[in-house]
């Protein structure tokens, strides 16, 4: 990261007015970005939460041609919010009807998919759960704009087994395609209290091929042959090369401890700051 550039600011509206970004992910040909908010909140009574439901594509050679997909307008308000019931509904089973989600990742996959990364759902905010769970949706390019199909459903989830030596309850904070290994790797956190030890997060590895069929990811491990834990709450992936990938925290409000060199001592993260990882995976 050059500290001295130039910062190229989206300012085109439905960057401006979409709120609660969470996923952002590139299509496999390079040429369209596409990003999503969390989905998390609607009320019939308060159109302006509609902003929180906003899937958005445009060409990477020019952010100022975004568009907002599946978009519908309440009053004076755009969003994708007509995308929630189409979610909720891959989510639901024959028994059990989901009514909240939240949305904290998304992946462009080969064959024009796409893969919404779910971290929470359940009854309502209040009544959820956390989960490991991946939403596939087709999509289509239509003079340059990106269409989403109608054939939402779910893919993937997973429940971490006992014996991997976790003693937590995890919810998925980021997924991320690989192109040159053809895999996806998996951020799950969790968030016990408000205090430093309160909050952690594991890596995993999961080929396109397990995913189809099912299979377990498998779950990142230290030079100590121990699980990998990152002691913040990371919450963004993203690939550097073909065996390197750039993991980005966010700890909220809680005041996490930062070592920001090897020849400076550890303190406190202060509140604008974010701490991040290079990892080189083998």
């Amino acid at each position: 990261i050059d500290q001295k550039g130039q910062h190229n600011y989206f300012l085109a509206s439905p960057f401006i007015e979409a709120i609660k970004y969470e996923g952002i992910t590139i299509t496999a040909d390079g040429n369209h970005v596409i990003a999503t908010t969390a989905f998390d909140r609607y009320n019939e009574d308060k159109p302006d939460q509609d902003r929180y439901n906003t899937l958005l594509s445009w060409p990477a050679s020019n952010p100022a041609e975004v568009n907002v997909i599946a978009a519908s307008e309440r009053h004076g308000v755009v969003s994708s919010t007509s995308l929630r019931s189409k979610l909720l509904k891959a989510l639901s089973g024959p028994d059990t009807s989901v009514e909240y989600l939240k949305i904290e990742g998304l992946a462009a996959i080969p064959n024009n998919k796409l893969l919404f990364g779910i971290r929470e759902a359940g009854a309502s905010h209040t009544n959820q759960n956390y989960t490991i769970k991946l939403i596939e949706a087709s999509y289509s390019l239509d003079n340059n704009k990106l269409q989403l199909q109608d054939d939402f459903k779910l893919v993937y989830e997973f429940v971490p087994p006992d014996q991997v030596g976790i003693a937590h309850s995890l919810g998925l904070s980021s997924v991320e395609y690989d192109k040159a290994n053809d895999r996806l790797y998996l951020l799950t956190s969790f968030e016990e209290s408000d205090k430093p030890s309160g909050i952690g997060t594991y890596l995993w590895v999961l080929p396109l091929s397990d995913m189809q069929l099912k299979k377990a990811p498998t779950l990142v491990v230290g030079a100590d042959s121990k699980p990998l834990v990152f002691k913040h709450k990371a919450e963004g992936l993203e690939i550097l090369d073909n065996n390197r990938i750039l993991v980005v925290n966010d700890d909220d409000r809680i005041q996490t401890r930062v070592k920001p060199d090897e020849e400076l001592q550890e303190r406190d993260r202060q509140l604008n700051e974010s701490a991040f990882d290079v990892l080189q995976i083998y």
